[in-house]
């Protein structure tokens, strides 16, 4: 099985996928490692000579002593954590909406996918640098393909026509996003190889991808977790399925050309386009849903 049709339900509950904890570090590490490496210094001049002078004594009472004072190191370290995970605020730059408010959903969803959440960390996603991608297809002889060194342009201009779900009780709603993109262009690289008649042909080219009014429909699949007695949104997978009016490859490279024209090349290409995508998606739902409560992201009356 390949990783093209693997791939079409994107898993993204297993390895690579941030827990809680991760997103806060990642975030906040700097400013906690300063505050504790001050702290640390601090504790550190007033305990190594005492620990010292109570080793060369032998006194049981020193070493209570020091214990005590590890422990309010640990104190501190914690209090830190606390104060920097207490201090993480809903961004400004995005409406709160009322539970399946289809019109707020969509104007926020419109600002997100044009401007990011520079606040959370999440910049434009115009243009979107794509991760390489290798797999294989068969047309009808097996050809393994890399796609590299690729950037998606077009993704500012595109519309949400319609959000669907995103209810109050994230346990039994639909959470869809449908949307539109008049055009899209992708740059890359592109190799291919295949083996006929004991014979090695290999291809290696760069290409212009163009796709005109690509209607799309993105579906999270998502569980819960609680977390203080909060209720978390965990993305469990992405589907992404869309219809195309027109697509087109520029190639200079023969095999590459005919190999991306053919019908099983066409429908490898969508799923792999579908893949990015669903990624550059992942990148955002992970970054709001497992940093705030689901229902602080609403309006609650």
């Amino acid at each position: 099985m390949s990783n093209i049709r693997r791939y079409f339900f994107l898993d993204f509950s297993g390895q690579g996928h941030p827990s809680y904890n991760e997103i806060i570090e990642q975030n906040y590490v700097k400013q906690i490692k300063t505050v504790v490496c001050r702290c640390f210094r601090y504790k550190t001049q007033r305990i190594q000579p005492f620990v010292s002078k109570s080793i060369r004594s032998g006194q049981s009472q020193s070493i209570f002593r020091l214990l005590a004072m590890i422990v309010k190191i640990i104190f501190v370290f914690l209090m830190t954590v606390a104060t920097f995970v207490a201090a993480i605020e809903f961004p400004e730059s995005i409406q709160r909406c009322r539970h399946g408010d289809s019109n707020c959903l969509l104007l926020q969803c419109e600002t997100i996918h044009r401007i990011g959440i520079p606040s959370l960390g999440i910049g434009p996603l115009d243009p979107l640098s794509l991760e390489d991608f290798t797999d294989n297809i068969e047309v009808p002889l097996k050809v393994d393909f890399t796609i590299s060194n690729s950037k998606l342009v077009g993704i500012q201009y595109g519309v949400i026509t319609d959000v669907v779900g995103f209810s109050k009780d994230p346990k039994t709603s639909q959470f869809e996003i449908h949307g539109l993109f008049p055009l899209l262009t992708i740059f890359g690289d592109v190799g291919c190889s295949a083996t006929l008649f004991n014979r090695m042909f290999k291809g290696q080219d760069s290409f212009i991808q163009t796709t005109r009014d690509s209607k799309f429909k993105i579906r999270l699949l998502c569980d819960t977790k609680v977390v203080n007695e909060k209720v978390y949104l965990i993305v469990k997978q992405t589907i992404y399925e869309s219809t195309v009016s027109s697509s087109s490859m520029s190639l200079k490279n023969p095999l590459l050309k005919a190999i991306a024209n053919g019908e099983s090349g066409q429908a490898a290409w969508k799923i792999v386009f579908g893949v990015w995508l669903s990624r550059a998606l992942q990148d955002i739902v992970v970054k709001v849903f497992h940093r705030f409560p689901y229902n602080d992201l609403f309006i609650n009356n």
